[in-house]
C-alpha cells in the first residue's frame, strides 16, 4: 500500500508542478499587459525546462536514472501518432457539434445590454417571473418600454399591453403602464 500512496503523490506533485504555473502565469496576464498574450511563450519555455527534468536529463544526478525510468514515456511511431492526431479531431469535433444541440435545447437568457442599466421594475419583473423563457420575454418587453421613452413618445401612447412570447400551453400578457 505504501508503494500506491507514494505513487499517487508523486503523480500529483508532478501534475501540479506542470499545471499551477500555467494558472498563475495566464491569470497574471489578464492582469498585466492583457492585449499581448505573453505568458505563452514563457509557460512553453517552462514546460520544455520541466520536461528535460523531469526526463532526467538536467541536475541531480542522484535522481536521474529515477526520473527517467518513471516518466515511462516512449516515442510514438508516426502511424501511432496520426492515429492519436485523428483521434483528437475528431474528439473536437464531436464536442463542437454537441454543444450546438445542446444549444438548441436549452435556451439561456439573453445577456443584459452594457449600455443600458436595468431599473428597479425591470429587475422585480424579471426576478418574479418563473421560466427562463418568461424572463427573457418580460426583459424585452422592458427593452421596448424603455427605447420608446428614450425616444420621446409619452408613456400613455405608448402600447399598454404588449403580448409575451408564446410559452407551453398558452400565452400571457404583460402590462406596461406606470
Amino acid at each position: 500500500m505504501g508503494v500506491i500512496a507514494q505513487s499517487v503523490a508523486l503523480g500529483v506533485a508532478v501534475l501540479l508542478a506542470g499545471t499551477l504555473p500555467r494558472d498563475v502565469l495566464f491569470a497574471l496576464n489578464m492582469v498585466v499587459f492583457p492585449s499581448f498574450p505573453w505568458a505563452v511563450p514563457i509557460m512553453a519555455a517552462y514546460l520544455w525546462v520541466f520536461w528535460r527534468y523531469v526526463n532526467g536529463v538536467w541536475p541531480a544526478d542522484g535522481t536521474a536514472a529515477k526520473r527517467r525510468a518513471w516518466l515511462r514515456a516512449e516515442r510514438l511511431s508516426g502511424r501511432v501518432w496520426a492515429w492519436s492526431l485523428l483521434a483528437g479531431t475528431l474528439g473536437l469535433v464531436t464536442l463542437v457539434l454537441a454543444l450546438r444541440v445542446a444549444n438548441r435545447v436549452v435556451m439561456l437568457p439573453p445577456q443584459p445590454s452594457a449600455t443600458r442599466r436595468r431599473t428597479r421594475s425591470d429587475k422585480r419583473r424579471i426576478g418574479q417571473s418563473g421560466s427562463i423563457r418568461q424572463r427573457a420575454s418580460m426583459l424585452s418587453v422592458a427593452r421596448r418600454r424603455n427605447s420608446t421613452a428614450a425616444a420621446g413618445i409619452p408613456p400613455d401612447r405608448a402600447s399598454t399591453r404588449i403580448a409575451a412570447a408564446r410559452r407551453g400551453s398558452g400565452t400571457s400578457r404583460i402590462s406596461t403602464r406606470r
